[in-house]
Order: C-alpha cells, then sequence, then structure tokens
C-alpha cells in the first residue's frame, strides 16, 4: 500500500463535517481573476452558499440542539439591535446588504457570522477542530507561498505601487488580508510543531513557521507585524510558564521574524521605518485622523448608529472635504470603534459581551 493509498480524509461518514471544512479551508483559497470580484464576492458567495448547505445538514442530522443560552441571548440581542439601527441608518437598504466595497459591515453577514458560531458549536468536536486547524496551517502556506512567487513576479503578480510596496494578493486578494489571516495560523504551527512527537512533522511545521513569517515579512502590513510580535511574547510567556523546551522554537521564530522584518519591510518601504516606529508616517497618521471622525460620529449617532454599512457616508459627512476626498474609510480599521459607530454604543458592548462569554465557555 502507498502513501497516497494510506492517506484519507478523516470523519468520511460525516457530510456536515466535510462541507464546514470546504467553508474554512477552501473558501479563503478561492479566487477567480477573470472575474470581476475575483476575491471577496467570489469567497462571500461561497460563505453562504457552503453555510447555508451546513446549517440544512445540521437541521437533518441532529435532533438534539446543544444551548449556551448566555451565548445564544447575546448573538441574538447583537443580531436585534443590528436589525433595530437599520430602521434609524442613512440608507437602510445598505445596512441590510452592504454594497460599499466590503461585504462585513451590513445585517446579512452579521447573520451569517452568528449562524457560522451556531453550527460550529453544534458539529465540532476537538477531534475535528484540532483537524480544521491543521488544514488552516497548512492553507497558511499555501497563501504564503503564492505570496513569495508573487514577490518574484510569478504567479498572477498585480504589479508594482512604487510609493508603497509590491502587491502580492495570493489567494485573499489582498497583502494586508492574506498577511492578517496567515498571522493567526503561527501560534498554531508552534504549538503543534512542539506537541508533535516525529521528526518528519516537526519539520512540516518548522518550514510551516517560516512561512508564515516569511509571508508577514513580504506583505509590509505593519498590523500583521505588531500581532505577530505580540504573539511571540505571548508563546515565551507561556514557555516560561509551562514548558522551558518551548522557548527554543519561539527564540528561533522571533529571531527569524526580526530578519524578515528588517529585510523586507526596509526595503519595501525604506522610508517609512523611521516614521512607523514614530508614529508619523502617512497611514498611520491618517488613521489618527479617522479615528478622530470616528469618535465624532459616534458621538453624533450614540444609540443607532449610522447603520450597518453606511460608514462611509456618515464619514463624509464629518471629515475635511479635502482629506474626504483623498481618503476613503469604509472601515474604522479598529473594530471597537467600527462597531460603535455604524451600530452605536449598544451593538459595541454586546460585541464585548460576546467576547466575555466566549472566552468563558470556549
Amino acid at each position: 500500500m502507498t502513501i497516497l493509498n494510506k492517506i484519507r480524509f478523516p470523519f468520511p461518514e460525516d457530510k456536515l463535517f466535510s462541507v464546514i471544512f470546504l467553508l474554512v479551508v477552501f473558501v479563503p483559497l478561492a479566487f477567480a481573476p477573470g472575474l470581476t470580484d475575483p476575491y471577496e464576492g467570489l469567497k462571500f458567495s461561497l460563505y453562504s452558499v457552503f453555510l447555508g448547505v451546513a446549517f440544512i445538514l445540521l437541521i437533518i442530522k441532529n435532533k438534539t440542539v446543544q444551548i449556551n443560552y448566555k451565548l445564544t441571548f447575546a448573538l441574538l440581542a447583537f443580531l436585534l439591535w443590528s436589525i433595530i439601527s437599520t430602521f434609524f441608518s442613512l440608507d437602510p437598504l445598505t445596512s441590510l446588504i452592504e454594497t460599499n466595497l466590503r461585504f462585513t459591515s451590513s445585517v446579512y453577514f452579521y447573520g451569517l457570522w452568528i449562524f457560522s458560531i451556531f453550527v460550529f458549536w453544534q458539529s465540532l468536536s476537538d477531534e475535528k477542530t484540532t483537524f480544521l486547524l491543521k488544514s488552516l496551517v497548512a492553507a497558511s502556506i499555501a497563501i504564503a507561498a503564492l505570496e513569495i512567487l508573487q514577490s518574484f513576479g510569478i504567479a498572477h503578480y498585480e504589479g508594482i505601487n512604487a510609493g508603497i510596496r509590491p502587491i502580492i494578493p495570493s489567494f485573499l486578494g489582498n497583502p494586508n488580508f492574506s498577511s492578517m489571516f496567515i498571522v493567526t495560523l503561527l501560534p498554531v504551527a508552534v504549538i503543534f510543531g512542539f506537541q508533535s512527537r516525529f521528526k518528519l512533522s516537526r519539520f512540516y511545521y518548522i518550514i510551516a513557521t517560516i512561512f508564515i513569517i516569511w509571508g508577514v515579512g513580504l506583505s509590509s502590513s505593519r498590523g500583521s507585524m505588531l500581532a505577530l510580535a505580540v504573539e511571540l511574547v505571548l508563546l515565551a510567556v507561556l514557555a516560561i510558564f509551562q514548558s522551558r523546551k518551548l522557548l527554543i522554537p519561539v527564540l528561533a521564530a522571533s529571531l527569524a521574524a526580526g530578519l524578515l522584518f528588517f529585510g523586507f519591510y526596509s526595503t519595501y518601504r525604506p522610508d517609512s521605518t523611521g516614521q512607523t516606529f514614530a508614529l508619523s508616517e502617512r497611514t498611520i497618521s491618517s488613521r489618527f485622523v479617522a479615528w478622530d471622525n470616528m469618535i465624532t460620529i459616534i458621538s453624533n449617532y450614540p444609540v443607532s448608529g449610522t447603520g450597518p454599512g453606511n460608514l462611509i457616508m456618515a464619514y463624509h459627512l464629518v471629515s475635511p472635504s479635502a482629506f474626504a476626498a483623498e481618503q476613503v474609510f469604509d472601515d474604522a480599521h479598529n473594530i471597537f470603534l467600527h462597531l460603535a459607530a455604524v451600530g452605536g454604543l449598544p451593538l459595541f458592548i454586546l460585541f464585548l459581551g460576546i467576547a466575555y462569554i466566549f472566552s468563558l465557555c470556549c
């Protein structure tokens, strides 16, 4: 029997898990360059379809439903308040299904998010969750590998924006999105590699860690680099208190991250390294201006917000005309300010409640 004959998809009898696997692992990798919207539109459509199929299979399969009442109440209250804010929004139709650049701020998206939590909660055992995490590490390798190829001008290279950095969209269509996706898998790769009993498996996770750090460095995404630094610090703290042996891979990853930061960030953004640490670089300063405007928006719409999906319209109302013409902000680049702006302070508080309850029960 060959190795290929031994490889099989786990839980083959579980159709629901097969759909969830496609939802979690395949959808982030799906893109079609020939479409008008080759990335987000396709992914969002596939996500909706796969989640709908998974929900139907869950209803057919499960006669009993496991409910965490506190979490369920918080999620439903979040969705209900987003619907209420729609009635007072600047554009109710946009609040229902956002049409401004992104799909992640609408009642429809919030509903998908809540349904996802419900389906995963009912369907995933520890073994299935572990398999999904390992599969996502493999997906992060693929995303980082395509970033690396595109940095050499291979495979759907989008060209160069000389003022910023080479555009390496990879599978997610945007270097920032790709980098944010793969950096979240770094702790998973490090911990799985540390826990592995086989040399080949450890080598695989070492390669995954290198690719993830390399991909983050190539993207020059400062948010992802900050996340990478925080992850490495937290892993080091975990190693000190749990297992000193974990310090070796963490220190190695930290060294690799430092070398790649100074190698790639200084190359792709040579004039902004010092400005970044001084918080004076143009895009950073524009974020500060945007956050000030978000606070103004929140003070103008403290209860119902602008309505999901309507942030871009409210932003142009409060932003100086010259700045608004140059910078388009349909997203606050801060999840807390964003939710408070589009759904008012109640939506922001409910989100904090969901995070708190989830941290206790999960």
